[in-house]
């Protein structure tokens, strides 16, 4: 038994909430909801810091030329969710599996 801010959390919920696909799952969204705020943010910066460079400006401005025209960051964070709902199916399957 554990206590917590005057709570006293037993190991049967702890386990559900960090150690299953449910509770992986469930704190999944805010982790989710922060990496597309940093991908969102940091986006302008990155792209200031590697036109310094003018083989990595050119670069840029043909990825711009070939890509899509509302930009990369909606790619980029569908990215992360695919990869990271991935590794949760993963988990879950050699969870359940007994591997």
């Amino acid at each position: 038994m554990v206590e917590w801010m005057g709570l006293e959390l037993d190991g049967f919920w702890l386990s559900l909430l960090f150690g299953s696909p449910l509770g992986l799952f469930v704190f999944s969204f805010p982790i989710m909801f922060f990496l597309a705020f940093v991908v969102s943010e940091s986006a302008e910066p990155l792209e200031r810091l590697a036109r310094r460079s003018e083989g990595l400006g050119r670069f840029i401005d043909k990825a711009r030329e070939k890509g899509p025209r509302e930009g990369w960051s909606g790619y980029v964070i569908g990215a992360i969710t695919v990869a990271f709902l991935f590794a949760c199916a993963a988990w879950a399957y050699l969870s359940i599996s007994g591997s």
